[in-house]
């Protein structure tokens, strides 16, 4: 039986270091896929496998560590996702927004 989140987390310190241990490791796992295919150390015909086996890891890990009670790893997984498109649609609403 899986430990569950209380068992794990008895401070707030190791809340911040699960979340930011899961933000951080998921933009050097983006950033070093996106630094191979810039740098043309990968064949272009697998660009959109590597992308997609990545999206398929990322829900796969995201969904394992919400089973295994380390639910603050998969919340900074998550927020990987959700601040760039925050940040991306504040940009769009500022810059489409003033055209009245």
């Amino acid at each position: 039986m899986p430990a569950g989140p209380d068992d794990y987390y008895k401070d707030a310190g190791t809340k911040i270091l699960d979340f930011f241990a899961g933000f951080f490791g998921v933009c050097l796992l983006i950033g070093g896929g996106v630094a191979a295919v810039a740098y043309n150390k990968l064949p272009g015909s697998w660009t959109p496998g590597l992308i997609f086996a990545g999206a398929v890891l990322a829900v796969a890990a995201i969904a394992l560590f919400f089973v295994a009670g380390r639910r603050y790893i998969a919340l900074g997984m998550i927020a990987v996702l959700i601040v760039p498109a925050l940040v991306l649609g504040a940009c769009a609403l500022f810059l489409l927004g003033s055209r009245h």
